[in-house]
């Protein structure tokens, strides 16, 4: 217990001792008196008796009592809550801390749990006297403070509070902590430190208070009164493969979050430019994470908005939906070099049909025949993409003209079907230091007669590749039925990605990165007689996907999230700014020489920021994301969130709605030695008139 006015106690301790010496003064000098009736002296004996002598000295005790209560009363006394120890300062240095993340933007009831922090902060100013100082930090991705230093303007410090609006970003304590220890070190005594957060597991499962003052007192205010929140969210969604064409297939991930304890069976939906819709159904365990396959058709060349949201939404709408900005390219063309005669070559034609099987030519790819063995550099110059089939021995001059086209950044798909292949390979690799830039070594040509007439079957293969993401989970049953007479035996050279092996070693797929370059090796034919590939369904999927991937590397999708600083190449002609979500210019700038600059753009809200000219057309795009860490809502308990502060500052799980006043100072307990008084003050009246002894 400590006392309010602590100052007094001096003062007043000594009046306990004054019904003390008052009874030892009156017994040291007695009265003397002359009677003049025998009445008289028998209660003069009466009060001389045993029993009055244990009577002045119980009222001596219980006088005692009821000034040492009544003392005690007027010095104020606390009792502290959650056994901190007593304040002893007679000035307040009080530290609001706030979480500002996403996550408090859930509801709890009828308000927003970032509602609820304002609130309790405001409750924890009020509480401050008038000499007491302040300061308040909002703690998002970056940290925000109400004042420079410690401050007793309690009317900046509330509207400080009043301005933090929503919050799209993720809390980031472990920054915040720098500027903690900082402003705490300037207290000129224990300073308290209110952190009031949801205390979302994600965002403090790396965050430590560890590094506050020992004698500074922190309570942590829990907002949330409910620990298993539950979210459903899109976290992210990203497109498979290297450049977009215009009228192709585009295969999206979709990263769906179901952060509840009931399955999510619903339908996800992917609107382009706020039209077109593909729809996938999805069923996801709960408390899991699960990636969904999605296919859409590319529209006309240029940027385009894809929004991808689960139809029905939650009570935090932000995290239903996945902005994802995707650049569509024009048709582009791929030239499919072999010593076949055009008109009598099957393999030929069920290539050219594979990568472009629509009869209008609507494809993304569009075949050219040339002759393998006449290759020039100009055949390759307006194309990125080149498949080799049916080869006869190449000249020097188309060997260095491939090596060229893939130092260059080209993608050759060579399907070993010829019987000059080893040689050309050979050729080849003189023109390349990187072993691995080859990376199969041919031996001999094996036929049908060589494999008993029995297919050869595919047995492992890597199918993280991108160019095997057909072959992915159940859809890996199709590698069974394809069959193979005809192939190379062949090696792998060191360091040689080998992508698929038939069941006896011999790599069946391989690439190497020669130069800029991608090069596939295809250990098979696509003829009827070499294998039954032509025949089957997954036959023109695979050839378009392997040759959409020759040229590029995979289209990563740049997550970008509000908070943080966006980066996009523009041209440096393009001055105009970009658009926000809100419809508002986003203030960015530049960064490099030339024509081509970097624009950094920060980002603010979730949704896209679109570069525009003159004419309105679309110049570049991006897109922030609400955090995949914000959209598990649960929280941890009140003993895991003390654990935070490790051996530094005492801390004390508080809940909310708490009376911060009792809870920095004590409770306040004068009225119980005011009643204790009271109840003394009747014990003596009692004994002042039944103890007494009548005279005989």
């Amino acid at each position: 217990m400590s006392f309010l006015h602590q100052n007094l106690l001096a003062i007043l301790a000594p009046l306990v001792a004054v019904p003390l010496v008052i009874h030892l003064l009156n017994r040291r000098f007695p009265h003397w008196r002359l009677f003049s009736s025998v009445e008289l002296i028998k209660r003069s004996m009466a009060q001389r008796s045993q029993l009055m002598k244990w009577r002045h000295w119980l009222l001596t005790l219980v006088r005692t009592l009821l000034v040492a209560a009544a003392v005690i009363a007027f010095l104020g006394p606390m009792i502290m809550r959650h056994g901190q120890p007593a304040r002893r300062a007679a000035m307040r240095q009080t530290l609001v801390i706030i979480d500002h993340s996403h996550s408090m933007e859930s509801l709890d009831g009828s308000i927003t749990l970032r509602g609820r922090a304002q609130v309790e902060a405001a409750k924890v100013i009020d509480s401050l006297g008038g000499l007491d100082e302040l300061n308040v930090f909002a703690v998002g991705r970056d940290t925000k403070t109400a004042f420079a230093g410690w401050s007793a303007n309690r009317t900046a410090a509330r509207a400080f509070l009043q301005a933090l609006g929503p919050s799209y970003e993720r809390a980031n304590f472990q920054n915040a902590m720098e500027a903690l220890q900082s402003h705490l070190q300037s207290a000129k005594g224990a300073a308290e430190v209110y952190v009031i957060s949801d205390f979302q597991r994600t965002n403090w499962s790396d965050a430590s208070l560890a590094g506050l003052p020992k004698e500074a007192r922190l309570f942590l205010v829990n907002v949330a009164s409910n620990t298993q929140r539950e979210n459903r969210a899109v976290t992210n969604a990203e497109v498979l493969g290297g450049t977009v064409l215009a009228g192709g297939d585009v295969a999206l991930t979709i990263t769906v979050a179901n952060h509840s304890a009931a399955f999510l069976s619903d339908s996800i939906e992917a609107i382009i430019d706020g039209g077109v819709t593909f729809t996938t159904q999805l069923s996801v365990r709960p408390w899991t994470v699960q990636q969904v396959p999605l296919r859409v058709q590319a529209p006309a060349p240029g940027w385009h908005q894809i929004d991808v949201r689960l139809k029905t939404g939650d009570a935090m709408p932000l995290d239903d939906v996945f902005h994802l900005p995707l650049q569509v390219q024009e048709q582009e063309e791929v030239v499919l070099a072999s010593d076949d005669p055009p008109e009598a070559s099957l393999t030929l034609r069920f290539l050219d049909a594979a990568i472009n099987p629509y009869a209008d030519a609507r494809g993304s790819l569009q075949p050219r025949r040339v002759k393998a063995s006449a290759l020039t550099s100009k055949d390759l110059a307006a194309t990125s993409k080149l498949v080799l089939s049916r080869v006869a021995k190449l000249g020097e001059a188309q060997v260095r003209g491939v090596a060229d086209f893939l130092k260059a950044g080209g993608g050759v798909l060579y399907f070993l079907d010829g019987a000059s292949d080893a040689a050309n390979l050979a050729a080849l690799s003189e023109w390349f230091t990187q072993s691995d830039a080859v990376p199969l070594r041919l031996e001999a040509r094996l036929g049908s007669g060589q494999s008993g007439g029995e297919p050869m079957q595919i047995a492992k293969g890597n199918f993280e590749s991108r160019h095997l993401r057909l072959f992915r989970g159940t859809a890996r049953e199709n590698l069974a039925q394809l069959g193979f007479y005809e192939r190379w035996l062949a090696r792998p050279q060191d360091r040689g990605n080998v992508l698929l092996s038939y069941a006896d070693g011999t790599p069946a797929v391989a690439q190497g990165s020669a130069g800029l370059g991608n090069l596939m090796l295809c250990n098979f034919s696509v003829a009827e007689v070499a294998s039954n590939i032509a025949r089957q369904r997954v036959f023109p999927a695979w050839i378009q996907e392997m040759v959409a991937q020759l040229s590029g590397e995979r289209a990563v999708t740049q997550r970008h999230e509000p908070g943080k600083v966006m980066q996009a190449d523009v041209w440096a002609a393009d001055k105009t700014g970009f658009i926000g979500p809100d419809g508002k210019i986003v203030n960015h700038t530049t960064a490099g020489s030339g024509e081509r600059l970097t624009a950094m753009v920060p980002a603010t809200l979730p949704g896209f920021y679109v570069q525009r000219d003159a004419k309105q057309r679309v110049l570049h795009m991006l897109a922030a994301n609400v955090a995949a860490a914000e959209t598990d809502l649960r929280a941890l308990d009140a003993q895991t969130t003390q654990q935070h502060a490790g051996d530094g500052a005492k801390s004390y799980a508080v809940e909310a709605d708490a009376n911060y006043g009792e809870l920095a100072n004590g409770q306040p307990v004068f009225h119980w030695f005011i009643i204790a008084a009271l109840v003394v003050l009747m014990i003596e009246s009692l004994i002042q008139t039944r103890v007494r002894r009548k005279a005989a």
